[in-house]
């Protein structure tokens, strides 16, 4: 490295005065301003340095390259953005008066600096991309998990927010596989896209979780956009996989100047309120009102799912369990009526393997009338199996 990097304060202040006539931005920083090493606070623990307020961020830069020149004693240079614009940030490092500093300087491009008009449409058509890939969700298209924690949770807009989760998704990936799992979700997501408009913002939260942030909409216009929601979601229809029947809960929230993370935590309790009822809408409204959207008193909301249990032998219970997973299986539908069919054939085919192998009906009449009512003497809340799927 030459000399140049050594200086005076002097000969720095008059350098960055130079620099100030071509850059927006010309900073000195210290190491305390972007790391202080362990060894070097008392206190023990690392603290962490506030240059990253310029970007309006929360914590330091993944990589931050004030960091990376005073370590490597070097010049860095990347590009930024802050909000709309892209800014050319150089760190390079320098002594002053014996001290290590890294001296800053940020310019905005505008057009004409950036590229010539052929590369500048290819750069930006680069950096499209890639902040497509970084924000997208592979498999439904909407934005990610990682959009909302960078651009999104910190948001004090005054915005519905609404909590969307699938009802008894487990049961569709374990009845029918993954592949039925995953044109779930997208058919969900295209539900949700014809009820909404182009600047509102649909997030994947988690497996089968969707936060929806609707832009300018009054309380009333939101309460009934989620029910609009709710029905097109339950009216759609799943590619090859006629017997689905898509539901979803839904938890829906106005911010009132809070932020998009606070508003998400209070959605989410409505959320599973719904979830008791499921393909139910709550809303703070509902709460003011003391009455759910169809009527139905909150406090029958806030009951929890009722478990269904087979009032039989240890492994009917556990197959039961397995297909319905906890019991998490809401109103009758034909995902349910294909699950306690198979239980039924199941248990016909272990009772008919009994009695080929080990007894003769005509010998053994009592015993063999006992192992032909054991299907029919399971129970599933109260009822026999089959006069359980008579009434379904």
């Amino acid at each position: 490295m030459s000399s140049d990097y050594i200086m005076t304060m002097q000969q720095a202040q008059m350098e960055m005065e130079l620099y100030k006539k071509v850059f927006t931005v010309v900073r000195l920083l210290d190491k305390r301003e972007f790391r202080l090493e362990e060894n070097d606070n008392p206190g023990g623990d690392m603290e962490l340095c506030h240059c990253y307020d310029f970007w309006k961020k929360e914590k330091p830069c993944t990589h931050c390259i004030a960091a990376r020149a005073f370590e490597e004693k070097s010049v860095r240079t990347k590009l930024e953005y802050l909000d709309s614009d892209i800014y050319q940030v150089t760190a390079r490092y320098v002594e002053i008066d014996g001290q290590p500093y890294v001296m800053e300087l940020l310019r905005k491009m505008d057009e004409e600096f950036l590229v010539d008009l052929e590369n500048r449409d290819r750069l930006m058509e680069k950096l499209s991309r890639y902040n497509e890939k970084l924000y997208q969700d592979a498999l439904t298209g909407v934005y990610n998990r990682r959009y909302y924690e960078d651009r999104i949770k910190k948001m004090t807009a005054s915005v519905g927010v609404a909590m969307i989760d699938m009802d008894d998704f487990k049961i569709y990936n374990d009845t029918y596989g993954h592949n039925a799992g995953d044109l779930a979700l997208i058919t969900t997501v295209e539900a949700i896209r014809h009820c909404i408009r182009k600047n509102d913002t649909l997030i994947r939260y988690g497996g089968d979780e969707f936060l929806l942030v609707l832009q300018g909409i009054s309380e009333t216009m939101f309460r009934e956009k989620l029910k609009q929601i709710r029905t097109e979601i339950y009216n759609a229809n799943v590619p090859t996989y006629s017997r689905l029947q898509l539901s979803a809960s839904i938890g829906g929230v106005m911010s009132a100047g809070r932020t998009v993370e606070e508003t998400v935590m209070e959605a989410d309790k409505f959320m599973y309120l719904a979830k008791n009822r499921k393909n139910t809408v709550v809303t703070e409204k509902d709460f003011a009102n003391e009455e759910g959207e169809d009527g139905t008193a909150l406090e029958a909301l806030k009951v929890k799912q009722q478990i269904l249990i087979v009032d039989d032998s240890e492994m009917n219970r556990e197959i039961l369990t397995e297909m319905l997973q906890n019991g998490e299986c809401g109103a009758f539908n034909p995902v349910l009526l294909e699950c306690l069919t198979d239980i039924q054939d199941h248990l016909k085919e272990v009772v008919n393997s009994d009695f080929v192998d080990n007894f003769d009906a005509e010998d053994n009449p009592e015993l063999a009338g006992s192992h032909r009512s054991e299907t029919e003497n399971i129970s599933v809340g109260g009822k026999s199996l089959k006069h359980l799927m008579e009434d379904i």
